[in-house]
């Protein structure tokens, strides 16, 4: 994330990352896709902090359960 050049330093109240996962699912020729959420996840990654001009970079990690990741095998 970047603050502009000229913009000045900003007191922030949070910032979230955010990770949903999707499943789309093809049912042929002439057949709608059907598409499903399967997993939605936030979290906070900082609060209230001075932010000054330039860019700031930020490491989360989040952990996903291998079952929640669909492939064409169904697992």
């Amino acid at each position: 994330m970047t603050l502009a050049a000229g913009s000045g330093s900003r007191r922030i109240k949070s910032i979230r990352a955010g990770l949903v996962t999707i499943s789309t699912l093809d049912l042929g020729p002439g057949r709608k896709d059907e598409e499903d959420t399967i997993f939605e996840a936030a979290v906070d990654v900082t609060s209230g902090m001075v932010l000054e001009e330039g860019a700031h970079a930020y490491v989360y990690q989040h952990i996903q359960d291998y079952m929640l990741i669909p492939d064409s095998t169904g697992g």
